[in-house]
């Protein structure tokens, strides 16, 4: 558990941060968004001691923070950054237990560790293992990020804009190895970014700031279908009710299903008027809709099964 109890952060005669009160479950994910100076970046950096506040309190598990020392307190948070950060002189499994050697572990239960993170987060251990992160494209070098976050099995994770430095594609497929991670992990996560679709998908909970302030703390549809105020309205734009297909995962279908075949699983990795349930949504099934010549789509999913969906469909699914 995160708890901010009427925080304020100043710099000088501006205040980065507002009053902010805010409850963070644990093993959910809080995606805290807004404009450009919101004060989200700077919040988030106060979770870890990197910015200290100078009013208020945040309590980590009913402990508060400034009882906690910095340096203890970041060895079990995992940080992740937009940037990376992984250090050149090393290779990708050293990076990855960078924190594991400062709790010293032994040189064999490091590697271990490492690799066992890298097929978490979808990298080949013998391809990747010895490599220099000057080899990595920018997703593999994201991805060993976030491995390097989770090393010491921290059970706090704050990211920082860490799919923002990639091209679209691959931040779709970092967004969806992200979600299947923390379906397994059930880290609690503090994640800041400045894409409404990436909160909407990713977050749990979303907390909305502005100047400093909070606007809106609630889950994707109770912001989308009952804006705070005017500012959560034009933030969430007209568009919002479309936005609300991003908060409902096919896998959650429930209509009559037959047996997949293979021309089915073909034509789902095509694209051909059908698609996989796993990582999509109602969003993507929309797409896939508005492309599709007959009017429907079949979803492939997990259990080898496929269910047939169409606009009435899914505008049950919404109004539900």
């Amino acid at each position: 558990m995160i708890e901010f109890e009427h925080v304020f952060k100043r710099y000088g005669e501006k205040t980065a941060v507002r009053d902010l009160s805010l409850h963070i479950k644990n093993g959910t994910t809080c995606v805290l968004i807004g404009p450009s100076g919101c004060g989200k970046s700077t919040t988030l950096r106060m979770i870890n001691r990197l910015h200290e506040p100078d009013d208020g309190y945040i309590w980590v598990d009913d402990v508060a923070l400034r009882d906690y020392n910095p340096a203890e307190l970041r060895l079990r948070v995992g940080y992740v950054i937009q940037s990376v950060g992984l250090l050149p002189h090393l290779k990708v499994w050293q990076n990855i237990a960078l924190v594991p050697r400062l709790l010293g572990w032994d040189t064999k239960r490091q590697r271990a560790r490492a690799e066992e993170l890298l097929d978490l987060v979808e990298l080949d251990p013998a391809e990747q293992a010895d490599k220099y992160p000057r080899q990595l494209s920018g997703g593999e070098a994201q991805r060993v990020g976030v491995a390097r976050a989770l090393a010491a099995d921290p059970p706090y994770l704050l990211m920082d804009e860490p799919f923002g430095a990639v091209d679209p594609l691959t931040r779709t497929v970092l967004q969806q190895s992200f979600r299947d991670i923390q379906k397994r992990l059930k880290k609690t996560v503090v994640l800041v970014t400045h894409d409404l679709d990436e909160a909407i998908y990713l977050g749990d909970t979303i907390a909305i700031m502005n100047a400093g302030e909070l606007r809106q703390y609630g889950t994707a549809a109770e912001i989308l279908t009952e804006p705070a105020d005017e500012f959560v309205r034009d933030f969430v734009g007209s568009d919002r009710m479309l936005r609300m297909l991003r908060t409902v995962d096919l896998p959650k279908l429930t209509n009559e299903r037959r047996r997949a075949t293979t021309a089915d699983r073909q034509r789902a990795e095509r694209g051909a008027g059908a698609l996989f349930a796993h990582g999509a949504t109602l969003k993507d099934a929309m797409a896939s809709l508005l492309a599709a010549p007959n009017g429907n789509v079949d979803v492939v999913f997990a259990d080898d099964t496929v269910a047939s969906l169409d606009f009435a469909t899914i505008r049950g699914l919404i109004s539900a």
